[in-house]
């Protein structure tokens, strides 16, 4: 069986036909809707993330802007409503105020260096899934140290951040929205993709999965306790179904491997090919052949990316047998 990505209809809807039976049907939100997540700290700066909330709905198109204080419910878990929506974010915007370094708990502990600091576990987050970080310095906040930093967040630090001030605040809330979109558009494109299985129940999770991958080449990271080998991974791509994290393409030493993250167990393997120059005839034709299909991925975004890697990824289990193949664009 093959899956064709210019199967992918309106509405974000994929459908391919099984081996037997009627077409599946998996929606897989690939619609133009830009997810932004606003972190900040209650007892800093509210006013502030309300009016970005405001103008970012406004100036960016399809931008759904998430505030906690007014989308989560109450009796809902909040660590693990922020979680799923960060995960499925393509930008976390962390609006940082005079006091968002200084502020303590009961004991004068800096809340930065608890584990379970709100604000810390949304940045890491973000981080460990490849989602975007813009940080806003907002109320005469400076920038930080990078020794000021836990360590599983010290690179936060090092992020370019956009002051907002009150005598240019019109040019800088559009500069930060233009940062934003640009930063979305720069996240790695899947451009052409085919899956093959022996079994159309495996391929029905494992087609849609490879479809959203989410490359993390850049600046991702795999913390310990989600990955039960010792040290020395790389994270090439996350695998999403529906916003949640199902699978993770990543290097370690010189094998690739996949992994599947609901059993946290290597289910397969994966190779990542060395970038392709997108410059010769025959590139070129299968440039124009194979990427044409999605929509917002042209022959010029292509011809003009930094990089076109191929990844092979597949399954073997005793109920599965799956291989895939995409190309994806560097921005």
């Amino acid at each position: 069986m093959t899956f064709d990505p210019a199967q992918t209809l309106r509405g974000g809807i994929i459908e391919w036909a099984a081996p037997s039976g009627p077409p599946r049907r998996c929606d897989v939100s690939t619609g133009p809707t830009r997810r932004i997540f606003l972190s900040y700290r209650r007892d800093d700066v509210p006013p502030y993330v309300r009016l970005l909330k405001d103008h970012l709905s406004r100036r960016i198109p399809g931008a759904q802007v998430f505030m906690d204080i007014d989308s989560v419910s109450l009796g809902v878990d909040f660590a693990d409503k922020i979680r799923t929506e960060i995960e499925s974010s393509d930008a976390l915007v962390a609006v940082i105020g005079a006091k968002w370094m200084g502020l303590t708990d009961e004991p004068g502990k800096s809340r930065l260096d608890d584990p379970d600091d709100y604000v810390r576990f949304e940045i890491r987050t973000a981080m460990v899934h490849g989602v975007p970080v813009i940080p806003v310095l907002v109320d005469g906040a400076r920038p930080f140290r990078r020794d000021q930093m836990p360590a599983e967040i010290d690179r936060f630090a090092g992020l370019n951040a956009l002051e907002l001030t009150h005598l240019r605040f019109d040019d800088d809330i559009e500069r930060l929205a233009r940062d934003i979109q640009q930063a979305i558009e720069n996240r790695v494109r899947v451009a052409r993709m085919t899956v093959s299985s022996s079994d159309g129940a495996g391929v029905t999770n494992w087609g849609v999965a490879i479809q959203r991958l989410y490359p993390v080449v850049r600046d991702g990271s795999v913390s310990t306790d989600r990955i039960p080998i010792d040290g020395g991974f790389e994270v090439i791509a996350e695998v999403a179904i529906g916003g949640r994290l199902m699978g993770m393409v990543a290097r370690h030493m010189l094998d690739v491997v996949v992994v599947n993250m609901t059993t946290l167990q290597q289910v397969g393997h994966a190779t990542f090919e060395q970038p392709l120059v997108p410059t010769s005839t025959a590139l070129r034709a299968q440039i124009r052949s194979g990427f044409d299909p999605l929509a917002g991925t042209s022959v010029g975004d292509v011809l003009q990316a930094q990089a076109v890697y191929k990844v092979t990824a597949g399954v073997d289990t005793e109920t599965t047998s799956a291989q895939g193949e995409l190309f994806v664009v560097s921005g």
